[in-house]
């Protein structure tokens, strides 16, 4: 009997003090990536962007991100949740009527170039109308999945597009969001009942943005004047495209992208 309770007690230390030994570890981990390579942040503190990792070119991937992961001891971490929010301009929304795989793919590799193998994941919209379409390239999937045991992956442009579809229903007025990062602009405008549009955009000045923002609210035959607007970035530094903007669209607001799926926009005060 005696011998029992010993080993439960032994159990407990050595579980307590497993435990302990990882209080100072990131219970919580978010990475964000972005056109210089990654963001890692305690996601557990709010506003903590704790690590940079810069990855100058395509082939610097994976090797410098796993040493990178390996030496902040997260590889295998069994007690750490990690959120990972993937950047890409290979996105599409299809209706959700099309509902085979097979079709998906034959669609989605009918509207961009074939570039490096990679693996189409599909998320219905909460308007349930339509279907949401991403690749992600095979090696990042791959590496992610070695790396990391409790994985949840996400999107930026579905993050983004779903924000958009729930602040204009709940406002009850035609949001647009344009989102830039690096050489990429991304615009999401949703009205109250339906998404309206959603594409990507290679610019290289803040007046080619500019162009792309007017000419889809011009499409769209929307009233500037009435329209929501919020310009969005990685960073909280000052976005050109928001001034810009400003003669053009009255309600315009800056905000910065977080990466995390239960509120991937914080709204910055004017």
């Amino acid at each position: 009997m005696i011998r029992y309770i010993c080993v439960s007690i032994f159990c407990f230390k050595m579980e307590e003090k497993i435990q302990n030994s990882n209080q100072s570890l990131i219970r919580h981990l978010s990475i964000l990536s972005n056109p210089d390579g990654f963001i890692f942040s305690d996601a557990e503190k709010a506003g903590s962007r704790t690590y940079e990792l810069k990855t100058e070119a395509p082939v610097d991937f994976p090797e410098r991100f796993e040493e990178f992961v390996r030496n902040c001891g997260w590889a295998g971490n069994p007690w750490m949740d990690v959120t990972l929010t993937e950047h890409t301009n290979r996105f599409m929304v299809m209706p959700a009527a099309i509902d085979d795989p097979g079709q998906q793919r034959v669609l989605f590799d009918a509207s961009f170039t074939k570039c490096v193998p990679g693996e189409l994941v599909v998320h219905p919209l909460s308007d349930g109308k339509q279907l949401f379409c991403y690749e992600i390239p095979t090696l990042r999937l791959d590496s992610y999945k070695h790396l990391f045991i409790n994985l949840h992956l996400f999107n930026n442009a579905h993050l983004l597009t779903e924000w958009i579809l729930k602040q204009a229903n709940t406002s009850g007025e035609t949001t647009m969001m344009a989102y830039k990062y690096g050489k990429n602009l991304h615009i999401f405008i949703a009205s109250p009942t339906q998404l309206l549009f959603v594409n990507a955009f290679l610019t290289r000045t803040t007046q080619e943005d500019t162009y792309f923002c007017l000419r889809c609210i011009e499409q769209l035959n929307l009233d500037p004047f009435t329209l929501r607007c919020f310009v969005c970035s990685l960073t909280e530094q000052p976005v050109g495209l928001t001034e810009t903007l400003r003669p053009y669209i009255k309600n315009i607001r800056q905000a910065v992208f977080t990466g995390m799926p239960d509120h991937p926009v914080k709204l910055l005060i004017d």
